[in-house]
């Protein structure tokens, strides 16, 4: 589990300053704005999700 951390982390140190210089060449300041706004959003809508799921799960886990 450490070692797949550590990857994912590499693998964002890698695509993140790429995939960042291609949204500002193309967007400029503003579309790196607009892109980590999208990407919030994405994770309050996942962290929304997770917290359900895990509710739901706690929740049945209470009822035993």
């Amino acid at each position: 589990m450490i070692g797949l951390a550590h990857a994912a982390r590499s693998l964002c140190g890698i695509v993140a300053p790429t995939v960042g210089g291609y949204i500002y060449e193309a967007y400029g300041v503003s579309g790196i704005g607009w892109t980590c706004s999208a990407l919030m959003i994405l994770a309050a809508v996942w962290v929304q999700a997770m917290g359900a799921a895990v509710s739901a799960g706690h929740a049945k886990t209470k009822e035993m």
